[in-house]
């Protein structure tokens, strides 16, 4: 028994209304070809980014990567900053002694996290491509509200993990500050509570312009649903159509464009990115930032010097604003 897929256009439907619709599928074959272009970077600059941890640069490289794989992917794409990096950094603050030494092990966090959210993505998108529930009818809308409502209650799970997550560190750091003291503190924990606070507000920096982006794609989608079909209206229904997936496009070459800006250990490698740094004005080119809060015990060995060197400095520096508190 052969399957039926979802093919929302095709030419007996839209070459009565040529050239419009030539006109959108060359426009977004230059850009997916564009995204394939810039993809690299954001992967390059993500995996240069020491010392962030193994972990985070894998995930957004691999973010990269599921973009150039095309449609199979928006659904993870859609969950995978939050998601990933929600439950990374759980791992991260529950197990910071051993997550911060990012040894072989630790590589399973990225393995299991990521395995998840394919598991999710393949497990909503196969019905939908493969037109397993009609998409008119009573069966029809039951299965398209069960899928928006399945998305919004995913996202809010999600967003309050994320939020409590984010007070706990910030939490955390406020009372090492206040408490430090010389036979308690942690070098390891102070590097990743900053780095655990320092990543998710970089998610939350990124979280504004995504939803900008993704609201149109949003609209043309649901103007494609409202819409009956046979009823006079059916260019808006498929230019709806359409426009959404040519709005997954720009967005994803967007993404991939303004990625390293979010945050400053990305940023400073701009310049040192293939072709981005050599085209980039001087005047508006990346200063590279003091290393001081970058580093991690990661790449200072046990027994160098350096290592007191950020110990003493760190616990100064908190020791001092612990006394702002008292």
């Amino acid at each position: 028994m052969s399957k039926r897929y979802t093919v929302f256009l095709h030419r007996n439907v839209t070459d009565e209304y040529s050239p419009i619709f030539e006109c959108i599928y060359a426009t977004e074959v230059s850009i997916l070809l564009l995204f394939l272009f810039v993809a690299p970077f954001p992967i390059w600059i993500a995996l240069k980014a020491q010392p962030v941890h193994r972990n985070l640069r894998y995930a957004f490289a691999l973010a990269a990567v599921q973009g150039i794989f095309g449609t199979t992917s928006r659904l993870a794409l859609l969950f995978a900053h939050m998601i990933n990096i929600t439950l990374e950094r759980l791992v991260a603050t529950l197990f910071w002694s051993w997550y911060e030494k990012q040894g072989r092990s630790t590589i399973l966090v990225l393995i299991i996290t990521l395995a998840i959210l394919e598991f999710f993505a393949v497990w909503s998108a196969c019905p939908f491509q493969t037109a397993y529930y009609q998409h008119n009818g009573s069966s029809g809308r039951n299965w398209r509200l069960g899928t928006y409502l399945e998305f919004v209650v995913s996202k809010a799970i999600v967003h309050k993990g994320f939020a409590i997550l984010y007070r706990y560190n910030i939490h955390e750091l406020r009372r090492i500050r206040k408490d430090a003291c010389f036979d308690k503190y942690s070098l390891n924990r102070t590097y990743q509570l900053r780095e655990n606070v320092s990543m998710m507000r970089m998610l939350i920096r990124i979280a504004g312009p995504t939803v900008i982006l993704n609201a149109p794609a949003f609209v043309f989608y649901t103007v494609h649903l409202l819409i009956p079909k046979n009823i006079g209206y059916d260019l808006i229904r498929y230019l709806a159509i359409a426009m959404y997936d040519y709005w997954i496009t720009v967005y994803s070459v967007i993404m991939a464009l303004a990625f390293p800006f979010f945050e400053r250990r990305f940023r400073r490698l701009v310049n040192k990115a293939p072709i981005i740094g050599f085209i980039m004005p001087r005047n508006v080119r990346i200063t590279p930032s003091d290393r001081f809060d970058d580093f991690s015990t990661k790449y200072v060995a046990e027994d160098h010097e350096q290592t007191t060197d950020h110990y003493f400095n760190w616990l100064k520096k908190d020791l001092n604003k612990a006394s702002k508190y008292k």
